[in-house]
């Protein structure tokens, strides 16, 4: 296992799907092992929770308009990633604006309202409804 001390790591249990958000600029470093090192390493010091599915880290966005940039390590997009790096980044205060996530094209909307967190969801191409189609 690499050595890589985090400034700020949280683990969020989003409907059940174990994310781990990275708050550290991530650099060049090896996404993949990084992944596997930080799931094996919950797991080494907190067995009796669930273990970690997957990781992303957050970064400044690249549109000015938009909160933060949600990376997941596999450049995906993940859904419950988003809300829970939302959460942790407006501390669960009401609001709303968009926020940038890889695997979309565009900011995305989202809001933060009475401690839930709703984020727009894009449809892959292959699950639209096409003119015409029943």
């Amino acid at each position: 296992m690499s050595k890589r001390i985090f400034q700020r790591l949280a683990v969020a249990y989003p409907a059940g799907n174990t994310t781990a958000v990275v708050f550290d600029e991530l650099g060049k470093f090896n996404r993949k092992k990084l992944n596997a090192d930080i799931m094996s390493a919950w797991q080494a010091v907190s067995p009796d929770q669930p273990p970690i599915e997957q990781c992303c880290f957050v970064t400044r966005p690249k549109n000015k308009d938009a909160l933060a940039r949600i990376e997941m390590f596999g450049g995906e997009f993940c859904g419950n990633a988003a809300r829970s790096a939302i959460w942790l980044i407006t501390e669960s205060e009401d609001t709303a604006g968009s926020i940038e996530v890889s695997g979309v094209q565009r900011p995305l909307r989202f809001a933060v309202k009475d401690r839930v967190v709703s984020v727009e969801i894009p449809l892959a191409k292959c699950c639209r409804r096409h003119s015409g189609t029943p």
